[in-house]
């Protein structure tokens, strides 16, 4: 009975997998270059593969300075690990986004739970599939919320 339950959740998570990357094709989503800011090597790897299956360029710096350096307007996505080194958080998005106003943000957290802003939309650790081509399909449909969305 147990292993069936194990079946049922696993082919649960991989409907709704099928799901999000239908309304991503769908969608017709155009190539995005995004922005990933994080300094875990097994989380930027991750998110590197799943990105790379839908061809979306993918350019990461470990710090915010670096993000800061690396970030124009070319970019329409920034991924970012809460817990990055050097810059606070806040003043990581404040200055993203007066280098690239057009710039929507993700936030990778593994517990945050301050209120940021409207316009980001932040994601739980672990990091899997579903969570980030959900957020990433949420802001290339410009939804708005009326406060930040936990996925």
């Amino acid at each position: 009975m147990k292993e069936n339950k194990n079946k049922l959740k696993i082919t649960d998570n991989l409907n709704s997998l099928e799901q999000v990357e239908t309304a991503v094709i769908k969608k017709k989503i155009k190539k995005n270059r995004i922005l990933l800011v994080e300094n875990d090597e097994d989380n930027k790897f991750i998110i590197k593969f799943i990105l790379g299956k839908y061809d979306f360029e993918v350019v990461s710096a470990s710090s915010g300075s670096t993000a800061l350096d690396l970030v124009d307007k070319s970019f329409s996505i920034a991924i970012i690990n809460n817990n990055i080194p050097d810059i606070g958080d806040t003043k990581l998005f404040t200055n993203l986004k007066s280098i690239n106003s057009n710039i929507d943000l993700i936030v990778i957290s593994d517990g945050y739970n301050r209120e940021i802003s409207e316009d980001i939309v932040i994601i739980k650790k672990p990091i899997s599939a579903i969570k980030l081509l959900s957020a990433i399909e949420r802001i290339v449909t410009r939804k708005k919320y009326t406060r930040h969305v936990k996925i």
